[in-house]
């Protein structure tokens, strides 16, 4: 056995447990072949995922391009590692996503070009099915063509349930609920999952669905009920405890468009009503879709975990707020004389007013918002809490309505 076919060796046991750093030092003395020999190449493409700096994963996508295109399974691997490279990053600005993921496209769309359109059903099928998996992590602005590439994907294999799932999950991305619910339920004729089945739940719940979303839940082993107070079509899961929920510029607002502006990311609490929706729990520090009281819809596949008194807390992705909240919200700054002045405004308001600052009171300069409860007069609640203010000579300031 030669030196290359024991490096070979090696590597391919280590990704297949999950030791990059093994395989990469089996791999490394023979970099400089890696135009010449294809399952170097494969082993090699299946590293990416683990560059660190996007510019040099570009880099290497590229020089993948140029080698490999008369080597599809070669190419589809790199493109892989490319749009599992951005999975991993899912709250990252689209500014260090979408060159990865471009460069994963590109790649994918030239070997297509090379090989005309795909060599028999099950190539054209992986390379059209990578294509759209790269075009999604894009994002909206091509969509008609993620749509057109998972069109001829599922057209040269109709019997892909992962395939058909993963179509459900970019309008399910995109709050396009009727297409995410249909393609999802054409997915379970295929194949079965819980993924799934969340996918139809967090569908069903932005549509308002409640026989569907009671389907799901129970599907996942959940008790549901139909909500109370008046809210119809709505399904919830009673006692669960509060989960973290990150909102972020794409996260749609309650007329269906992205939130937008500026890049950031928020972590706010959430109360669930049920495991994929619930109430924001406090006011936001950042401007967006969401605010406190807000029902808002998340994405079921966990961020992170975060443990908080003994607790692993899930993060998820915020998708969309169903509804605005019952109370409404002020922004307001100033200066504090001393750390407890705000319990003194607080101590003045209307019965469930309150104040919240962004961050722990104390002496000087504070940020957060004044909250008026549903039923109370807002000029009332403002009032009080300038009188309050001053009383407790807060600076006090706010922002215009």
């Amino acid at each position: 056995m030669s030196e290359l076919d024991a490096a070979l060796q090696v590597a391919a046991r280590a990704l297949d447990a999950q030791d990059p750093h093994t395989a990469h030092a089996a791999l490394a003395p023979f970099a400089d072949r890696l135009p010449d020999d294809p399952e170097l190449a494969r082993l090699w493409a299946g590293l990416l995922h683990h560059v660190a700096d996007p510019a040099a994963l570009t880099a290497e996508l590229g020089r993948f391009a140029q080698v490999w295109l008369q080597a599809p399974t070669v190419l589809q691997v790199a493109a892989d590692a490319a749009v599992r490279w951005c999975r991993q990053r899912p709250l990252a600005s689209p500014a260090e996503r979408e060159p990865v993921a471009r460069a994963a496209a590109e790649a994918l769309r030239r070997c297509l070009h090379a090989r005309g359109g795909g060599r028999g059903p099950v190539e054209r099928h992986a390379l059209h099915l990578g294509l759209a998996a790269a075009l999604v992590e894009i994002g909206p602005s091509v969509d008609d063509d993620a749509l057109t590439a998972f069109e001829l994907a599922l057209e040269a294999q109709p019997d892909d349930g992962a395939g058909f799932f993963a179509l459900a999950r970019l309008h399910t991305r995109r709050g396009r609920w009727r297409k995410g619910l249909d393609a999802t339920r054409h997915a379970l004729t295929l194949t079965d999952a819980p993924p799934l089945h969340w996918n139809l739940a967090v569908c069903a719940t932005a549509l308002g669905d409640a026989t569907t979303a009671e389907t799901a839940w129970r599907a996942l082993a959940h008790d549901p009920i139909r909500a109370a107070h008046g809210v119809p079509g709505e399904v919830w899961v009673a006692d669960l405890p509060p989960v973290e929920v990150c909102l972020t510029p794409t996260t749609l607002d309650v007329t269906g468009a992205p939130a937008g502006g500026p890049w950031a990311v928020e972590a706010v609490w959430v109360q669930p009503l049920s495991p994929a929706h619930g109430r924001v729990a406090h006011p936001t520090r950042l401007d967006g879709a969401a605010d406190f009281d807000d029902v808002v819809l998340w994405d079921g596949t966990p961020l992170s975990f975060r443990p908080v008194d003994g607790r692993d807390v899930p993060r998820f992705a915020a998708l969309a707020v169903l509804r605005t909240g019952r109370a409404r919200t002020v922004r307001v700054s100033g200066a504090l004389p001393y750390p407890k002045a705000l319990m003194r405004v607080d101590a003045a308001l209307p019965a469930g007013a309150f104040v919240h600052p962004f961050d722990p009171p104390r002496k000087g300069p504070f940020e957060g918002k004044l909250v008026c409860p549903r039923g109370a007069d807002l000029d009332t609640v403002r009032a009080a809490a300038r009188e309050a203010a001053a009383a407790a000579e807060v600076v006090w300031v706010e922002a215009p309505p």
